[in-house]
């Protein structure tokens, strides 16, 4: 009977592989699929008898998985599962992989991202195993779209790029699309509009040149590609050529019966409906949107399509089915935490409530959203991913530079050693030349002795001529590799440009409002305080949040107003926008007046503050040591390092604050007993946004800034700065300025 099962399932596989040809052909692709998922199934269930299976029996399960993917999400997972189960347990490496990206995909639709991720990253392991570049290209791709859901833009586009390296290596120009797509919108997603039109625009160009009208042969790549630019044009704010694209993409969709494309167009078409106050279309479209996510099991989508109708039912004052719509959408959101879903569910619940004059709904719900935002806010906020992606091209440009300085550097070695074969080649033929004519002179050679020399020359010649061609080359190439190095730093000066104007521009808008919300929490404290203070015994005292609101307001937007400080600082530092007043400042002075300053935080952690001077004595008997800076930036770079001493010293130890003077500096030294800094610590110590092993000891914040700012300040006085320390025993960090 084995031969009988093994002609049965031979023919099952060759009719599905048929159908899968044939079933680009739209007229009959339904029907075709349908046949084939039949087909598929009645092997599958001939083979029951035989439970440890076959390859035939593992291809049959992972292509059911693709068939079912659209429609039915959880039998497609199962499939997916008992195909990579039965190919785990027979060795099949290839079909392994195969079915471990079938379970991804799966996982990724239903938001299981962790899941996603290491079913990708084994499928990668495995095809790079049997050096299949393409399906490794495409493994990669996969790893990069789970990150980008999971709004880890920056590690999406490294995964993107190493996939685009192998595709452009193999020219597979299919794949080259499929990534630069997908790049295009990681860069949409961030705002670098400018990178994402050039990205798209070639994934569009090279998926239209294999678009066939007739047979609607690579129609879905094309249909993703407009929906796409269309999400592009939208964030653009260009809503009507978006309304073109989506419906452009609608069109092929619908032919090609992607369920899920439809839908994810239908949800974008719909929300530009709303931003253009087409309220009664964006319903309409959003309800088809919605109950198609609903049919195919993308509760994300579906839970953002319901936020969208509540948000078009509260414009057209119908309050309480926008309430139903948001209700129901958080519900969704809560069983799959997403995050941003939840908040816009409850902004759109809040809303309503507050239009239907119920208050305390109302309240709820927007502390609610309040809190769902400021952790969107602090975890995954648009200028961090902004701040990522800058740095990510900052690197990349760094990497190329390197290369090109290498190659550059071998190319002149190589040049050197060519002159001076060029020069011994010389050298030689000169000797060469002086022994022919004393030997001519005192010993007539014979006619063919005097021939081979004649010839020897003509090959010195030859190969001198050779010598001298390819330094030529080098020397083009050398002078190619300079120009592009060139255009490299030209575009390296504009996008630190770029980032330190929109760094100032965001710091700049933010300063303002905080400290209005600082000084609104302040009145609120003070008139709570007094209103408390003022209340008869017997009335209902004011409940303990009301005071600790308001003190919890003045301290998040202190914290928050002291970051965008610190910005503004490193922007202003960057461009060299500062201006110095360099004057003799007594620096024994300033830094008495940093530690009163921070004698209060001091004393909260029992940190004893001490200071020790060994400054020149003046006629008067005073301590003084004055140094050549600037004295507003002078009391900064102190309060940054008498602040940190304390912010990373345990509680009931000592910082220690000396001033010397010197015959050409002024030194000042202060030292901590706090956990010390690693070597690891100390290399970074000094950079933009560093994050050391030690943390701070009360619960403070650290925004990584301040350091470097001490270093720009200190440099721009002429002066220096540095650390001394060992891991476990304390810290100690010096600046020299110059003597007066």
């Amino acid at each position: 009977m084995r031969w009988l099962y093994q002609l049965f399932a031979g023919a099952v596989v060759l009719l599905c592989a048929s159908l899968s040809a044939m079933s680009q052909v739209s007229d009959t692709s339904s029907e075709r699929t349908f046949a084939e998922r039949d087909s598929l199934r009645a092997l599958v269930a001939a083979a029951s008898s035989r439970p440890q299976g076959d390859v035939f029996i593992v291809n049959a399960l992972t292509r059911l998985a693709w068939i079912e993917f659209d429609a039915h999400s959880e039998i497609s997972l199962e499939y997916a599962r008992r195909a990579a189960q039965m190919a785990e347990h027979l060795a099949l490496k290839r079909e392994l992989a195969n079915a471990l990206t079938a379970l991804a995909a799966n996982y990724r639709l239903t938001d299981r991202y962790d899941s996603a991720l290491r079913a990708s990253v084994g499928a990668w392991k495995i095809f790079s195993e049997l050096r299949d570049t393409n399906a490794s290209s495409d493994a990669l791709d996969n790893i990069g779209n789970i990150y980008q859901s999971r709004g880890e833009y920056a590690r999406a586009l490294d995964y993107y790029f190493q996939a685009l390296a192998l595709y452009e290596a193999s020219r597979n120009d299919k794949g080259i699309a499929l990534v630069s797509a997908n790049i295009g919108v990681a860069y949409t997603l961030v705002g670098q509009f400018a990178a994402a039109h050039a990205y798209h625009d070639r994934a569009l160009a090279l998926r239209e040149r294999f678009f066939d009208s007739t047979t609607v042969s690579g129609g879905d790549a094309l249909a993703y590609s407009l929906y796409f630019m269309g999400n592009l044009h939208q964030a653009e704010h260009h809503f009507a050529e978006a309304i073109d694209l989506y419906t452009r993409a609608l069109h092929i969709f619908d032919k090609v019966h992607n369920r899920h494309g439809t839908a994810l167009t239908l949800g974008e078409l719909g929300r530009v409906q709303m931003v253009t106050r087409r309220y009664g279309e964006a319903q309409t479209t959003l309800l088809n949107a919605f109950l198609r996510f609903q049919d195919i099991g993308d509760k994300r989508s579906a839970a953002r399509a319901l936020n969208a109708l509540a948000a078009a039912d509260n414009a057209l004052y119908h309050y309480r089915e926008a309430i139903s719509n948001a209700s129901q959408a958080m519900d969704i959101a809560e069983a799959i935490g997403a995050l941003r879903e939840e908040r816009d569910a409850a902004e759109m619940l809040a809303n309503a409530h507050e239009a239907l004059q119920q208050t305390d709904d109302a309240l709820r719900w927007y502390r609610r959203f309040m809190r769902l935002n400021d952790s969107l806010f602090s975890n995954d906020g648009a200028q961090r991913i902004a701040a990522l992606q800058l740095q990510y091209a900052t690197e990349q440009k760094n990497m190329e530079i390197r290369h090109i300085e290498e190659q550059k550097r071998t190319d002149e070695a190589n040049a050197r050693t060519m002159r001076n074969g060029l020069l011994l080649g010389i050298g030689g033929l000169l000797v060469a030349l002086i022994a022919i004519v004393n030997r001519y002179r005192l010993k007539r050679r014979s006619e063919k002795e005097l021939r081979y020399i004649n010839a020897h020359i003509m090959r010195q010649q030859e190969k001198l001529e050779a010598q001298a061609q390819e330094i030529f080359h080098t020397n083009a190439e050398l002078s190619e590799a300079n120009e592009r190095l060139a255009l490299q730093n030209l575009d390296l000066i504009a996008l630190n440009e770029q980032k330190n104007e929109f760094l100032g521009i965001a710091a700049h808008d933010l300063r303002n409002p905080l400290a209005n919300i600082m000084t609104v929490g302040s009145v609120l404290r003070e008139d709570l305080t007094s209103y408390a203070a003022e209340m008869p015994p017997e009335s209902v005292p004011l409940p303990p949040s009301a005071l600790w609101g308001t003190r919890t307001i003045e301290t998040s937007a202190s914290k928050m107003l002291h970051l965008v400080e610190n910005l503004l600082d490193v922007n202003a530092l960057e461009r060299g926008a500062i201006n110095l007043t360099l004057e003799p400042v007594d620096v024994v002075q300033l830094a008495a007046t940093s530690l009163e300053r921070f004698r209060h935080a001091a004393h909260t952690k029992s940190i004893t503050l001490q200071m020790d001077s060994v400054p020149d004595d003046d006629d008067d008997g005073k301590k003084e040591a004055f140094a050549r800076a600037d004295k507003g930036y002078a009391e900064q770079v102190l309060d940054n390092l008498v602040s940190n001493a304390i912010k990373y010293s345990p509680h009931g130890k000592r910082v220690l604050v000396r001033v010397k003077a010197g015959d050409s500096t002024v030194r000042v030294e202060v030292e901590d007993e706090g956990p010390g800094l690693n070597e690891n610590d100390k290399a970074r110590l000094f950079g933009t946004f560093a994050r050391l092993s030690a943390l701070p000891t009360g619960g403070e914040q650290s925004t990584g800034l301040g350091l470097s700012i001490v270093k720009k300040l200190v440099e721009s006085m002429k002066g220096r700065v540095w650390c001394e320390s060992e891991a476990g025993k304390g810290a100690m960090f010096i600046v020299e300025l110059p003597k007066a």
